[in-house]
């Protein structure tokens, strides 16, 4: 990489280990931008916020599946569903 060349090509280690130090923190912010950034969180909310609703139903119609199948026995649905 040109960065990592052109900071090898300084001298003295202070002055090399401050603007690593910088580019670091340059890098962070650069990077918190871009994951904090509006665009991309109003990208993403709706679709979290959708995929949080379906999976709180679905659980939910798991939930009451389960608790009817436990309840009410498959025998008497079966003999029900024969006499009708």
């Amino acid at each position: 990489m040109a960065w990592e060349e052109a900071l090898n090509k300084v001298k003295d280690k202070e002055t090399r280990d401050k603007l690593q130090e910088f580019h670091s923190r340059a890098s962070m912010l650069v990077l918190s931008q871009l994951v904090l950034s509006p665009g991309l969180l109003i990208t993403l909310t709706p679709l979290i916020v959708v995929f949080v609703v379906l999976r709180t139903q679905w659980t939910t119609l798991r939930t009451i599946y389960n608790y009817t199948r436990e309840t009410i026995p498959m025998a008497l649905l079966e003999e029900e569903a024969a006499n009708s």
